[in-house]
């Protein structure tokens, strides 16, 4: 029976998910038993439990009272991370925070790979590596969740950049754009470092869509 494209891609999309689904609840079983939360150096269940981080009153501002007279905290930004934070609460946060930002990394990285026209398998592979990269996954369990985030943002950036040709290709753009603004509002420094390779992926499609014999001429000497 024929499958129709839309349809074969989303049952391998639904297929890596499950693979890097299946991964990440292994590594992370323990945040499965009732009496277990992920240890986290840079976000304890005791602070996401403060009543000063209580969402959804923390995006309006919140004031950090929690050593000495406390301090002004801005606000909790509109981000993955406290999204997260809102949906799951403090402790099912704590316990799946490290393992759901592991896994929109993969799904992130799958996405890029498959529209460098990798096949399913493949894009599979490269998106485990991706997930599971010692830097950012030990910057994960660490705490640093963000790091994953935000690079997964970069993915899904040069995703919708490499296919501009699908769609309407401005659309395509300001799609990377946002991509990119939610990796610097996860990332903060990081989100800005990585947003200029995204800056120079950009210029380097440029120049090859528009002079592609000459770049091809070029490359020998390169």
């Amino acid at each position: 029976m024929n499958r129709s494209p839309r349809l074969a891609q989303c049952l391998s999309f639904l297929g890596a998910a499950l693979v890097l689904g299946a991964v990440l609840a292994v590594l992370f079983s323990g945040s499965f038993k009732s009496e277990q939360v992920l240890f986290s150096n840079d976000g304890p269940l005791g602070v996401a439990h403060s009543e000063a981080l209580k969402l959804p009153d923390a995006f309006r501002g919140f004031w950090m009272d929690l050593y000495w007279l406390g301090g002004n905290g801005a606000h909790s930004p509109a981000s993955i991370t406290y999204l997260f934070l809102w949906c799951l609460g403090p402790v099912g946060y704590a316990k799946f925070y490290a393992a759901l930002a592991c896994l929109v990394l993969g799904l992130s990285a799958w996405i890029f790979f498959r529209t460098l026209g990798l096949n399913g398998g493949l894009a599979v592979v490269a998106a485990l590596g991706a997930s599971l990269n010692s830097n950012f996954f030990s910057n994960t369990c660490w705490g640093l969740g963000t790091r994953s985030l935000a690079l997964a943002c970069v993915f899904l950036a040069l995703a919708a950049l490499s296919a501009r040709r699908v769609g309407h290709p401005w659309l395509n753009a300001v799609l990377a754009g946002l991509a990119t603004g939610m990796g610097v509002v996860e990332g903060a420094d990081n989100g800005v470092i990585f947003s200029l390779f995204i800056a120079a992926f950009v210029l380097w499609q440029a120049c090859v869509e528009r002079q592609p014999a000459r770049l091809l001429a070029c490359w020998p000497a390169l």
